[in-house]
């Protein structure tokens, strides 16, 4: 999979072809800030920008966003799989294991909304707070679970058997 298949959804976004992931998601969200509100930029041009021309931009602002996350987690995956893995932020484990308040910490040291993980992993937004919140009643069966904490892990570059292991340990104790 090379960089410049996806140049495309790079000019989207109105990034360089040699953009860091951080770099897509900051451009990402100033974009879509930007054509979603009423913004004093766009009041030149606020004539050319019906609802549904608006609309559209916004949709391929996430497409675009959606493609790249793919293409990042793809990338990480294949340089892992060579015995190259990307440099993964050094994130020592809590002292009582990686609960949900700790993930969540964690999340917000590194800057990463939740809705980010949400779109980039495909796990609901509603999945992903009740892990925070430990809400153990409304988040879906162990078997689902267990991947969607693995998947939240990995992508914060933390250890996905590390993390799954102490939140579901978190998550049996009050299944009794």
């Amino acid at each position: 999979m090379k960089r410049e298949d996806f140049g495309e959804h790079f000019r989207t976004l109105e990034v360089d072809l040699s953009a860091s992931f951080q770099d897509v998601r900051r451009a990402y969200h100033h974009l879509k800030e930007l054509f979603s509100s009423r913004s004093i930029v766009l009041d030149p041009v606020v004539d050319e920008l019906d609802p549904p021309t608006r609309e559209n931009l916004i949709q391929e602002l996430d497409h675009a966003y959606k493609e790249l996350c793919f293409y990042f987690n793809e990338k990480a995956s294949e340089e892992k799989l060579s015995g190259n893995p990307e440099p993964s932020r050094v994130t020592p484990p809590p002292s009582e294991g990686y609960s949900g308040p700790a993930l969540k910490e964690i999340r917000e040291m590194a800057d990463v909304r939740l809705s980010d993980i949400s779109l980039a992993t495909r796990i609901r937004l509603e999945y992903l707070e009740n892990i925070e919140k430990e809400n153990y009643a409304a988040l879906p069966p162990p078997v689902f679970l267990r991947g969607y904490v693995a998947s939240y892990a990995t992508y914060l570059s933390l250890d996905p058997i590390l993390v799954t292991r102490d939140f579901m340990k978190r998550y049996e104790k009050t299944q009794g």
